[in-house]
């Protein structure tokens, strides 16, 4: 989350912006609530390290009530003042401010690669010799192999930008490139032989999102999630994060393990009948095989079989999932 800047928060008009959430955990103070003018429609709103709890701060408090000023003193410790509709107030000091803006709520589908690729321009310098770093030969199936060049341009006290440049190439020919910006991209070194008869190479421009390059015709579609509710000056927020891929045939579905940010591992299924302009939309088998979330398990891929998909998580193998309810499930997303 970025640090608090004054004069974005002195844009933001939050005249009868509504509370509809809030959170006070140890010293920390969260609102989120809804604009009730302007471009944006959400905010959310941290103050951290406050030194005394504020009085009456309780859900009955706060929830659904309209702000009728709020001003923030620009000096630490920070003096804050919330006063609200009903005719109370907060008053605060506090160390730390952060001021997120948000266009929704919840989480989107939409493919936000075209902005990473507006962001890919501003790192695109490294790649020269002197912000060079490392290089990796891969070797793939049916004789591919995969070169990776890592360039970095970095102080003493921080990383300023890095690629990772991928290359393609078959018995020394060029096959295809592509670039990652992320600092440890993943390597797929498996084919994808799909049901149409073509194969498929899967990887990643950056953590979130995958990408197939189609080996017999060469067309290749990147996606990238918008992901869950981020800030304005983001291109996109945390989505599922694939660390391995598993295609079955016969169905046409894709199983997806990986995980959320520090989360535990889960398998994501969705329709890969049409690649590479696939459906992103995934359901998640930890929410089938343990819908209210009493155990949090790690759950992990084992198996497509006989119409089915087997999963393991901490206490063993799973029951085994019927492909057509999780091809049910994806339809109605």
């Amino acid at each position: 989350m970025r640090a608090f800047d004054f004069e974005r928060f002195k844009k933001r008009d939050f005249t009868n912006a509504e509370i509809t959430h809030f959170g006070y955990y140890s010293d920390n103070l969260l609102l989120y609530g809804n604009f009730a003018v302007g471009d944006i429609p959400y905010f959310d709103l941290e103050f951290q390290n406050i030194p005394n709890k504020p009085a009456n701060l309780v859900p009955e408090y706060l929830i659904g009530l309209k702000i009728t000023r709020i001003e923030i003193a620009e000096n630490e410790p920070y003096k804050v003042e919330i006063a609200f509709d009903n005719g109370r107030n907060l008053d605060f000091l506090c160390k730390r401010i952060f001021l997120k803006l948000n266009m929704y709520r919840g989480k989107s589908y939409k493919n936000v690669y075209p902005e990473w690729h507006k962001e890919l321009e501003k790192s695109a310098y490294v790649e020269r010799a002197e912000y060079f770093k490392d290089e990796e030969n891969i070797e793939l199936s049916e004789g591919y192999l995969l070169s990776v060049k890592t360039y970095m341009d970095m102080t003493d006290r921080a990383v300023k930008a890095e690629l990772c440049a991928f290359e393609l190439k078959k018995n020394g020919e060029h096959v295809y490139g592509w670039y990652s910006t992320y600092d440890h991209p993943r390597t797929f070194k498996g084919l994808i032989y799909h049901g149409n008869g073509h194969k498929y190479l899967p990887f990643q421009a950056d953590l979130y999102g995958i990408s197939y390059l189609d080996l017999d015709s060469g067309e290749v579609y990147n996606y990238i999630p918008e992901g869950y509710e981020h800030d304005v000056d983001q291109y996109c927020g945390e989505s599922f994060i694939i660390t391995d891929i598993h295609y079955d045939k016969e169905s046409d579905l894709i199983a997806y393990g990986g995980c959320y940010w520090a989360g535990p591992s889960d398998v994501m299924v969705g329709d890969f009948s049409e690649p590479p302009s696939y459906d992103p939309h995934l359901v998640s088998l930890s929410e089938i095989i343990d819908p209210e979330c009493d155990h949090g398990w790690d759950v992990d891929f084992v198996r497509f079989e006989n119409d089915a998909l087997v999963v393991k998580t901490d206490d063993g193998e799973a029951p085994p999932i019927d492909l057509g309810e999780l091809r049910r499930k994806i339809k109605v997303l």
